[in-house]
């Protein structure tokens, strides 16, 4: 007999965070359908939408997934349209959609059908909703990832791993990938992108908004974009768990911080001199080094071609470059794609009107600083140490920004 767990919680991506006591806190459980609340109630409670970004305090996620007990009872999945049925073998082995799949192994499913789920073990079923529905509904296809062939990353001196089992080119509604390691999380956002982690194992403290709540081993857990949260594993725990993004993106910090090829120190704080970097610009003239920027104040910009906060930010940025490059701001931006986006990256800073420095395929510098996500803005003071950063992009953040701006040009 199958059980289905449907625990929505709140969820994460990795950081570093200082280790807390784990104390005993109410779980958050909501019904399936509704974003997270800030209260504890039982699943079979009506729940309020949390407040939040008006874009998404009344929708339902995109994306939901669920904990599935294997057994010779069959599990049927049927396929409704503009949808991904994703089922991912978390421990055991699955006879699904005529392929056997062993730990860590996948298939993901489209258009119309059905098929039967059954094995022994414990299965992520996972549905994704798309947003373009035209008839006909083609005949259903499917893609099998096993998990032999998913890059592996590592980082944080091997406590964290990511397994990147199906990114935008596999799974275009959604990033499938697997996630362990001991390590704590860093209160972060993911603009613009749900996230949702089905952990198998991994006890610990999860903070949502400023509220502590207890996560325990077979939970789904959801976070809505722009939410802030953390987690902080409890004594001896060890995260094993399946990890879904809707859209694609945030996942990429995982290779920014492999890619760097050594951990990452510290999340940016106020007052250290961050380690330098020279990257070439986008537009060809040259590159663009830190350390040579000593004297002036520096605003940082880590942006992405895919990021859409990231393209409301860019032309505030813009006009405080314009602003204040006579009173000694310089103002850069560093994106993530890597160099064969080039001409991608040219094409939307011209659309945008962004005329200021940008350089390309800056995982390194991304990684050094320990970001979470996309746009980050980073303020250096004119000794070259971090004075500001700010997360994520909502319209009126650029008054903050420039505010603090003022401050460190002030003499």
């Amino acid at each position: 007999m199958f059980i289905l767990r449907n625990v929505l919680l709140c969820v994460f991506a990795l950081g570093c965070h200082e280790t807390a006591e784990t104390v005993a806190q109410p779980p958050l459980t909501v019904s399936p359908q509704l974003v997270p609340s800030a209260t504890s109630v039982t699943p079979s409670a009506s729940v309020a939408a949390p407040a939040g970004p008006p874009d998404f305090k009344d929708r339902a996620p995109p994306i939901t997934a669920q904990l599935v007990h294997l057994s010779s009872t069959p599990f049927k999945i049927e396929h409704v349209a503009c949808e991904e049925r994703i089922v991912d073998v978390a421990k055991g082995h699955a006879q699904v959609a005529g392929e056997t799949l062993g730990e860590g192994d996948l298939v993901i499913t489209q258009g119309k059908g059905s098929y039967e789920l059954t094995g022994d073990g414990i299965a992520v079923f996972a549905i994704a909703r798309g947003t373009n529905c035209e008839p006909p509904i083609p005949p259903m296809t499917k893609k099998v990832v096993r998990a032999a062939d998913a890059p592996e990353l590592s980082w944080a001196f091997g406590h964290m791993h990511a397994h990147l089992d199906a990114e935008a080119k596999i799974s275009p509604l959604a990033y499938v990938g697997r996630l362990s390691g001991d390590g704590p999380v860093a209160e972060h956002i993911h603009p613009g992108a749900w996230e949702v982690l089905a952990a198998i194992e991994g006890s610990g403290t999860f903070r949502l908004d400023g509220q502590d709540y207890a996560m325990h081993d077979e939970e789904v857990v959801v976070v809505p974009p722009d939410t802030k949260h953390s987690y902080t594993p409890g004594q001896g725990e060890h995260l094993r768990a399946v990890q879904f993004y809707w859209p694609p993106g945030p996942e990429q910090r995982f290779r920014a911080l492999a890619d760097a090829g050594a951990p990452a120190p510290p999340a940016a704080q106020l007052g250290p001199v961050p380690q330098s970097f020279t990257l070439k610009r986008v537009d060809g003239q040259g590159s663009f080094t830190l350390s040579a920027q000593k004297g002036k104040v520096v605003l940082i910009d880590f942006w992405a071609t895919w990021c859409e906060p990231c393209k409301k930010a860019i032309p505030k940025l813009q006009s405080l470059h314009d602003k204040y490059e006579g009173q000694g701001l310089v103002v850069v931006g560093v994106s993530m794609n890597d160099a064969s986006e080039t001409s991608d990256a040219k094409s939307m800073l011209g659309t945008l009107g962004a005329k200021y420095p940008n350089v390309i395929d800056g995982k390194s510098a991304y990684a050094s600083f320990n970001l979470t996500s996309m746009p980050t803005t980073v303020l250096l003071d004119r000794s070259g140490a971090i004075r500001y950063t700010h997360a994520g992009y909502h319209a009126g953040d650029e008054l903050t920004i420039e505010q603090e701006i003022k401050t460190l040009l002030a003499p």
